[in-house]
């Protein structure tokens, strides 16, 4: 779901205020605003991929869940994320002591790759 920040509330505050627009400049205008936004949250929502680490002494079901529901928020967004990509960022998530995991987790038609 698309969360705007305090700039951009205030802009579409502007743009949907200024009575000189036509109706179609609105909307371009909104349009523009909204697409701009967007790529902001996919590049977060990307870094956030990234970023995720899971700890020894944490829940592994609640990071795969974050890390599913990261990839879920992506897909709003139009941006599928390739599943074998899923598989190896997941992968490069987990502390070493899971490298027994990575070893024999299948991704289809393809093998994993540790590009961490």
């Amino acid at each position: 779901m698309l969360a705007l920040g305090p700039s951009a509330k205030s802009k579409t505050s502007e743009i949907i205020d200024d009575d000189s627009k036509t109706a179609k400049e609105l909307w371009d205008e909104l349009a523009r605003l909204h697409k701009m936004t967007s790529t902001q949250a996919i590049l977060n929502l990307k870094q956030q991929i990234d970023s995720l680490l899971f700890h020894e002494k944490k829940d592994f079901s609640a990071h795969v869940n974050k890390f599913v529901a990261i990839c879920d928020e992506l897909a709003s967004y139009g941006e599928e994320v390739d599943p074998k990509d899923i598989s190896s960022k997941l992968i490069c998530s987990l502390p070493s002591s899971f490298a027994a995991l990575a070893m024999v987790t299948p991704v289809t038609d393809t093998t994993i790759e540790k590009n961490c």
